[in-house]
């Protein structure tokens, strides 16, 4: 008897493959055979294989997305899709609604059409073009995502796991955690998007309110970690990182704390259970919780228009982000320090 075989798609961030990765994992228990449909992003890509499938049992193959390219990709895809004989199909409800694809349902109900006549094509009622779906299905879009995930795709599936939600933890050899930390505070300024970014002048701030002996370090994107590294001029005291998703998980696993925007590092470290201090703006934070995470969120209080959930601001200034003050960070960070170790702060 052939192996089930499921289509899971589409995933455009990091943070949209860790939420989904414990279903994933209890697919491929199963001994399902996965594709995941990602956007052409190389640090999506690496972040999959970085998490340790493998152990799940099953089959995961990585497929991209024809958004770049030209018509030399398109026929590529199409083409890899067509040796595919899919039992489901499942377009998971990761994005808000206000920011849902309709062009994936669109795309995958087309292949559908073309080369997989057996498939059932699934996903939530609230999606857009839900009405091209075989299976519809109600979801609570104020669940936090990974519950979200895996409640939606239980009802889709009719495969309804035993046991809590586990995280897929990262392959063995980045799992290990090095002792002592060779940073008290690892800082990752970095985000998808600009409303989800802290002004740089409040890192500068921020570094100045700790206290001098603590150790820290500024992880991030050339850029985002070179505007800081301007902006404190001859400060010595810093260490700035850089470098593939697998140095950031590294660097990461060398902290005591870590403070992150809405982002990747926040997910790395919460695999790492390394204690991390998120700044919020437009995203909700209550739709973020996961399994084993040790997550503290600073949100700014009193603006009718936080969380949005929307890519863009409409405002000039993005108030959300610059209304979470420096001395705040700086005193959750230092009560958290001390809080870890009763030895130092």
């Amino acid at each position: 008897m052939a192996a089930r075989e499921v289509i899971f798609g589409a995933f455009k961030g990091i943070g949209d493959i860790f939420n989904a990765a414990p279903t994933i994992a209890a697919e491929l228990g199963r001994g399902s055979n996965v594709v995941v449909l990602i956007f052409p992003n190389r640090e999506i890509r690496d972040f999959v294989e970085l998490l340790d499938f493998r152990a799940c049992g099953g089959n995961l193959v990585i497929e991209e997305l024809p958004l770049r390219g030209g018509p030399n990709k398109l026929s590529e895809f199409f083409g890899a899709m067509r040796r595919l004989d899919p039992d489901l199909v499942w377009i998971s409800p990761h994005a808000p609604r206000i920011a849902a694809s309709w062009k994936i349902p669109l795309l995958l109900w087309l292949i559908r059409r073309l080369h997989w006549r057996r498939a059932k094509l699934a996903g939530a009622q609230s999606e857009k073009f839900s009405w091209l779906f075989d299976v519809r299905v109600p979801v609570d879009r104020k669940l936090p995502y990974e519950l979200r995930e895996w409640v939606a795709y239980s009802m889709a599936s009719g495969f309804i796991p035993v046991g809590p939600i586990r995280p897929v933890p990262f392959v063995p050899e980045l799992r290990r955690r090095i002792e002592p930390p060779l940073y008290d505070v690892l800082i990752h300024p970095g985000a998808s998007t600009e409303n989800k970014k802290w002004p740089i002048v409040y890192y500068v701030e921020l570094i100045k309110q700790l206290p001098l002996e603590c150790r820290i370090a500024v992880l991030g994107m050339p850029d985002d970690v070179t505007a800081i590294k301007s902006a404190m001029q001859s400060n010595t005291r810093v260490t700035f990182l850089s470098g593939t998703p697998r140095d950031a998980i590294v660097a990461i696993g060398r902290a005591r704390l870590t403070i992150t925007m809405d982002s990747s590092a926040r997910h790395f470290a919460g695999l790492l259970g390394v204690p991390t201090i998120t700044l919020f703006g437009a995203s909700d934070s209550r739709l973020i919780e996961s399994s084993g995470a040790k997550v503290w969120p600073l949100i700014a209080t009193g603006l009718a228009c936080q969380p949005c959930e929307k890519a863009r601001c409409r405002y000039s200034t993005i108030y959300c982000m610059r209304m979470i003050e420096p001395a705040r960070v700086a005193q959750t960070t230092v009560e958290l320090l001390r809080s870890i170790s009763h030895d130092a702060f």
